[in-house]
């Protein structure tokens, strides 16, 4: 049996309410255990996974073994609900990669207990970005046809064992980074206490892989109108990002329009003019979402001294030649985020 911490964040608590479950996501994660010794599994993994594919090993992607790490670990020995699959298993993300072998045990989310849930442990994986990661793993909560080696996502395997009353769940970030709740995510339901459920407007999918719909453009009032993604494109609502992420070209005129300067692929502000910045505007099924610069600006402190950069990146280069957007946290943060499974 084992539990998730969520890619973003630590999940401390979990409690259950009105037929659903609320997970508060905290900013301030536990001390790390002590780690569990993986070296027998490597070695006696290592032979079939180079054949199945092999990694460049160059600068900061060279790969580690994933004992060295400070997070905390899933070791099958200590559980009496594992079960072997054994399959090896590679994943590449837009930044950093993994590799070890998918296995099938116990899934516990507080009083959630999934039977039987595939997924993957991650054996070896490189040292940026994961070296840097307070979290102890990814839960995957795309629809199945993303999964890996077949695997059935764990939220559909909490449908299909009838732990929930509703199929969605929901999120709430909290931007506040006074606060020390960082926001919650709830399975089977939502938070009303969050916001006016009136407010709620459905966004019809494009295609069910990723949480993908149609967007008509996004624009702004600055310099007497501007506007990207004038014919439609497609967009992603995804947790997992931090930034709002779009072409080269888009996410470079937007920086140009806000007189950013940009440094290392992102584009920065000085913090005394947030105030004359303008709102950008994400026109999605016949709806305007607003962002104000207090929203996609993100303030961070650096040498004791405050700086701002803007909440847009670009799309990783394996990506460019496509031209969808990823509307991560940035944008998410501001509003309450139902995902329905079934509608």
């Amino acid at each position: 049996m084992f539990t998730f911490l969520l890619i973003f964040t630590a999940v401390l608590g979990i409690f259950p309410s009105q037929g659903f479950y609320q997970v508060p996501l905290y900013k301030i994660h536990k001390e790390p255990r002590e780690v569990n010794d993986l070296r027998r599994e490597l070695k006696e993994f290592k032979s079939s996974f180079w054949k199945y594919k092999l990694l460049k090993k160059t600068g900061r992607e060279t790969l580690r073994n994933a004992f060295n790490d400070i997070t905390n670990r899933y070791n099958r020995e200590n559980s009496t609900t594992y079960r072997k699959d054994g399959r090896p298993l590679v994943i590449v993300y837009g930044t950093g990669q993994i590799q070890g072998q998918m296995s099938l045990d116990v899934l516990k989310i507080g009083d959630i207990e999934v039977k039987n849930q595939k997924f993957g442990e991650a054996i070896r994986e490189t040292s940026f970005p994961f070296d840097t990661s307070i979290t102890d793993g990814i839960l995957g909560l795309a629809f199945p046809s993303m999964a890996e080696n077949e695997a059935v996502p764990p939220f559909q395997n909490m449908l299909k064992q009838g732990l929930l009353e509703e199929p969605i769940f929901s999120f709430y970030l909290n931007r506040n980074m006074d606060d020390e709740l960082g926001g919650e995510i709830v399975f089977g339901g939502m938070d009303t206490t969050l916001f006016d459920e009136n407010s709620l407007h459905p966004i019809p999918l494009s295609r069910k892989g990723y949480w993908e719909f149609l967007m008509k453009n996004i624009t702004t009032t600055a310099n007497g109108g501007r506007s990207w993604c004038n014919n439609g494109c497609s967009a992603i609502a995804d947790t997992g990002t931090s930034l709002i992420v779009g072409p080269e070209n888009d996410i470079t005129n937007i920086w140009k329009t806000i007189n950013a300067e940009v440094k290392d692929d992102l584009g920065f502000v000085p913090c005394n003019k947030l105030e004359s910045l303008p709102p950008i505007t994400f026109n999605i099924n016949g709806r305007a979402y607003t962002l104000e610069a207090k929203d996609y600006i993100i303030k961070m402190v650096e040498d004791k001294k405050p700086t701002c950069f803007v909440g847009f990146s670009t799309l990783p280069e394996s990506l460019q030649r496509q031209s969808f957007w990823i509307l991560g946290d940035v944008f998410l943060g501001k509003y309450y985020t139902v995902f329905n499974v079934k509608n």
